[in-house]
């Protein structure tokens, strides 16, 4: 929306296969899908021509802002649970908002007040880079050795605030240097498990179990790459797997989808955009009862987006 002026408003056809100057998502194909609550993610390149990464993601923010009181009478911004479901009840669109990159802050604590009153729900933070915050499991150039000193004081200030740590992306050390700051809930918004995929960036069997152990909840991606090593086209079998191990692992409370349509990925054969999400329903309900279907949907966020409330943390 931001740097290629897509208008969310048409129907757009899909990517063939992998082609960021495409869409997965547009009004339409969201409604066709089924879905009623996404999240809208703020994403700030590295080394773009700006002042600073915190203006930039303020304009894009100030777009969503404005796109969606553009099409109030489809959508509307959720700040927490109560406006998605009272948003849902009026059939519209919630959509909730969220950073990925941390590097955004500008290494000043106090922009994550101003995120909160734009209603962040969650920071994922880091991404394909390190960065003054954590090390990323992916492109080491900064290294942090795991969490920074100002990492730690973003920890424990997200947590006052109610803003939800998203741990994709970091590095293992990261991870569990996180896991000893607070006692919070914590989440992994999107990726794979390395039972399937051996790379870092994916989750190992103890740290779903650490995330299960806090009441966090790990989403399921919708890239192929991520769900079995080198696979290009796997379909939704691939996804249905990953989902099965980690209710094996850390139980079905801890399992929600974490599809990232538009994150310049491809995504599972069959499932050409968040219009074909039903398919991704149908078949989990071969697999799973319709409580614990349910659960994987929504339910499991509901419950992380109460227990987030009045978080406390270590002193």
């Amino acid at each position: 929306m931001f740097y290629l002026r897509e208008d969310i408003t048409k129907r757009g056809k899909p990517p063939g296969f992998w082609n960021p100057f495409k869409s997965h998502i547009d009004l339409p194909r969201i409604k066709d899908g089924g879905v009623n609550c996404l999240t809208f993610v703020v994403y700030v390149p590295f080394h773009i021509h700006s002042e600073n990464y915190f203006d930039e993601a303020l304009k894009m923010l100030n777009l969503l802002e404005e796109f969606v009181e553009s099409n109030r009478d489809k959508l509307e911004i959720a700040k927490g649970l109560s406006d998605i479901e009272r948003i849902i009840q009026e059939e519209k669109l919630a959509a909730t908002i969220a950073i990925e990159g941390g590097h955004i802050l500008d290494g000043d604590i106090k922009n994550l007040e101003t995120l909160k009153q734009k209603g962040v729900i969650y920071i994922t933070l880091t991404h394909l880079h390190s960065n003054d915050i954590a090390e990323s499991s992916f492109l080491k150039l900064h290294r942090t050795r795991g969490l920074t000193d100002f990492g730690r004081e973003v920890i424990v200030e997200m947590e006052r605030l109610g803003i939800l740590i998203d741990v994709a992306h970091c590095s293992e050390r990261a991870f569990w240097e996180i896991l000893e700051i607070t006692d919070a809930p914590i989440i992994y918004t999107h990726g794979g498990v390395r039972r399937y995929c051996d790379i870092e960036r994916n989750l190992s069997d103890d740290q779903i179990k650490a995330i299960s152990k806090r009441g966090g909840i790990i989403g399921v991606t919708f890239f192929p790459f991520y769900l079995r090593k080198w696979s290009l086209f796997g379909g939704i079998p691939l996804f249905v797997r990953v989902v099965e191990h980690i209710a094996d692992i850390g139980g079905v409370d801890s399992v929600a989808i974490g599809s990232d349509f538009d994150g310049c990925i491809w995504t599972l054969r069959g499932v050409k955009d968040i219009s074909y999400t039903w398919r991704v329903v149908e078949a989990l309900r071969y697999t799973f009862s319709e409580e614990e279907v349910r659960k994987i949907l929504f339910e499991n966020i509901r419950r992380i987006l109460v227990k987030n409330t009045g978080a406390r943390y270590k002193s």
